[in-house]
């Protein structure tokens, strides 16, 4: 295994593909103890839009306060990019403010399944031109596959070259590996995540310096991202199907005793040095990786 691992130090590398945020684009950060999800909220000079509302309506409350620092422009849209609990659960302080909720069906129907204290505001099916006031489009898109989430929905704004994809893209950073439910259990699909982030690819690539805005990464070019992030996930692959079928005799189903998680989380902290939030590792261990449905990466 530690030969394994060094031959992974090796591949997984950065390649210094930082980018730049917009001066128009603000960051609201959830800290450590929500995993470092990010808010981000565009002002157009004239209104605001939000992608993602924060896990609590008491952080995404915190997360108004902070915008309400940079611009007093009113918020008019929260755009839902996927239909986790850390994305989601907050809405209801952002429509106490004014703002609409718009989430595509997949999304929606996903919500729904979980949870019935979050309302929508408008539905839309596959894609969709979220219109501003002042004529400008947030381009919305459903991928076609399931990745981190059950359902991915991307965001791009030409004139900012930027695309919020939530937790699509993980740059220099552990990815949350739980996998999405199916039939109650958590599936981890990570070829269509790779899918998905190719599809990603192909939809922006007239636009190849467009910069990533994901819930918990750096910022990042999308050739970067889309090539790191596949990288990330053929290569934790092995390591974590291994410990499983070694150690998942150990515990019943998410009661996953504390030597057990620390020990894998240490794992992949040799496997990807300097990447953060290794913590968010642990989250493989309840995902079935030898269920029905369970995809290898290509």
């Amino acid at each position: 295994m530690k030969f394994v691992q060094l031959l992974i130090c090796l591949l997984i590398s950065s390649t210094g593909a930082a980018q730049t945020q917009s001066p128009n684009i603000f960051e609201f950060d959830s800290g450590l103890e929500f995993f470092h999800t990010k808010s981000f909220f565009y002002d157009n000079g004239e209104e605001v839009t939000a992608f993602d509302a924060q896990a609590t309506p008491e952080l995404a409350k915190k997360s108004i306060e902070f915008l309400r620092s940079k611009t007093k422009n009113p918020i008019t849209w929260v755009v839902l990019l996927q239909p986790g609990t850390f994305e989601t659960k907050g809405v209801s302080a952002f429509q106490s403010v004014g703002a609409k909720v718009i989430a595509s069906r997949k999304t929606t129907d996903a919500i729904v399944a979980e949870s019935d204290d979050i309302k929508i505001d408008s539905v839309f099916d596959l894609a969709h031109r979220l219109e501003l006031k002042n004529g400008q489009a947030i381009i919305l898109k459903d991928l076609l596959k399931p990745g981190s989430s059950s359902n991915h929905t991307v965001a791009y704004i030409a004139e900012e070259e930027a695309v919020f994809v939530s937790g699509l893209v993980h740059y220099q950073s552990h990815a949350w590996l739980q996998g999405h439910l199916i039939n109650r259990r958590n599936i981890p699909t990570l070829q269509s995540w790779i899918d998905d982030l190719n599809e990603l690819n192909k939809m922006l690539k007239r636009d190849p310096e467009v910069t990533v805005y994901g819930s918990r990464c750096k910022l990042v070019n999308l050739p970067t991202a889309v090539y790191e992030q596949t990288r990330y996930l053929k290569a934790a692959y092995p390591i974590i199907l291994n410990y499983y079928l070694a150690n998942r005799g150990n515990w019943q189903g998410n009661n996953i005793p504390e030597k057990f998680q620390q020990e894998f989380q240490t794992e992949m902290e040799q496997a990807f040095p300097g990447f953060e939030l290794s913590v968010l590792a642990r989250s493989a261990l309840r995902a079935c990786w030898t269920c029905e449905g369970a995809e290898k990466p290509k």
